[in-house]
């Protein structure tokens, strides 16, 4: 494989097949366009999740990933942290039972408003983006009762 050196600014391509990119990609004050979202996998990575302290999404099996409440989760549960900062959402879904609830990981900041009650109608669920910065999940909510 080789490697492309000089200007790229007249509609040049770097092409890669196979094999990985590593280090810095040096931009200057230029723009990336035509990115598409990265996704971890073909499909959401669900769980169901109860009791005291467990450990609720291990980021590092994808962006995007689902939690079902069989009970309720108390204690201090916790996030594994993703391998890179960046966008990563959570969808928690009551199971048949519903009315569960949870507590959250000392890691999200909710901000000002604090955190969110949760949808407890049976089968309903609740969508959560997080920003994650290398020590903080910033948390925002999309709590609308979907299922």
């Amino acid at each position: 494989m080789g490697t492309v050196q000089g200007d790229v600014s007249s509609g040049a391509v770097l092409v890669l097949s196979g094999g990985t990119m590593a280090g810095p990609l040096a931009m200057g004050n230029n723009n990336i366009t035509g990115i598409k979202q990265v996704g971890f996998g073909s499909s959401i990575p669900t769980a169901n999740k109860t009791g005291a302290a467990p450990a609720l999404v291990d980021w590092t099996a994808g962006s995007i990933q689902e939690i079902v409440l069989t009970g309720n989760v108390t204690g201090t549960p916790t996030f594994t942290a993703p391998s890179a900062v960046g966008r990563i959402s959570l969808r928690v879904k009551q199971d048949a039972t519903g009315s569960r609830t949870m507590t959250w990981p000392t890691a999200v900041d909710w901000g000002s408003a604090g955190a969110p009650t949760l949808t407890t109608g049976a089968g309903k669920m609740d969508w959560f983006t997080f920003m994650w910065d290398g020590s903080t999940y910033q948390a925002m909510a999309g709590i609308g009762a979907w299922g």
